[in-house]
């Protein structure tokens, strides 16, 4: 998990700040939070996160970036490396909207 981690800052140019710090889980029996891996990676632009389930054969990844990168490539990567027979993903524009620091609400 950690070379994903490396070649995903790679491929997106981001700036590695702490980990990947990745941890094996195991939950209890029928436990809906199953048992895998979980990894999270701090990036000045930031952050990355992998949580894995192999009973359920599920991963949920989160790349929340405020710098543009290559969507497609990033998927495409996913998608070699993790080889799912399903996927869903969501794209959630992050740092469209600027505020000024003069128009931030002070305490009222």
């Amino acid at each position: 998990m950690k070379e994903i981690f490396s070649k995903l800052s790679k491929l997106m140019g981001l700036q590695i700040i702490a980990g990947p710090v990745i941890v094996r889980y195991v939950g209890e029996e029928g436990s809906p939070s199953g048992e895998g891996l979980s990894g999270f990676m701090i990036v000045a632009e930031s952050h990355v996160s992998i949580h894995t389930d192999i009973r359920t054969s599920y991963a949920s990844i989160d790349v929340y970036s405020c710098k543009e990168f290559d969507q497609e490539a990033v998927i495409s990567y996913l998608l070699e490396v993790f080889k799912p027979r399903k996927i869903e993903k969501k794209f959630i524009p992050r740092g469209a909207l600027k505020i000024e620091a003069d128009q931030l609400p002070l305490g009222e």
